[in-house]
């Protein structure tokens, strides 16, 4: 699911993260109470922008808000979001991350593998050296087993 997430910067100890979950379908953004995602900030519109979620695309829309919709400090009319933009209505300024499921899954996995590689080149390394000294190992005992059969 994607997400706005908003910094707000109380002081250089206290910055606290409001982070607003996007829905499938229409998500409007605004200073009215009908809006989806409630800005108090006056430079923000009652009907400032939307943003569109589909399974395959995310799209945030400018409602004709007076002081406009900006993704990456550019003003757009209709833009397509990417992980980690910025999105600005007016002044108040958020960061787009979508926490996609698969994706996270997928990035875990890669490093799993990586994990895994590493690992068997270790055990590699390590069986090589185990192995030499079982071999040693191995000979020293059977021959401590033969000199005692034979006395």
């Amino acid at each position: 699911m994607p997400y706005l997430i908003q910094s707000l910067e109380i002081s250089k100890e206290n910055i606290y993260k409001l982070i607003y979950k996007l829905e499938l379908g229409v998500n409007k953004i605004g200073r009215h109470l009908n809006s989806h995602i409630v800005l108090s900030e006056q430079t923000v519109s009652r009907q400032h922008a939307e943003i569109i979620v589909k399974p395959d695309i995310i799209i945030v829309r400018d409602c004709q808000s007076k002081n406009h919709t900006y993704v990456n400090n550019c003003q757009i009319v209709e833009s397509v979001l990417k992980e980690g933009d910025l999105i600005s209505f007016g002044q108040a300024n958020f960061h787009f991350k979508t926490f996609n499921k698969r994706e996270q899954a997928l990035k875990n996995q890669i490093k799993e593998l990586q994990i895994q590689i590493d690992s068997e080149q270790r055990t590699a390394e390590v069986e090589e050296v185990i192995g030499g000294l079982n071999l040693e190992l191995l000979n020293r005992i059977a021959e401590k087993w033969k000199n005692s059969i034979v006395s």
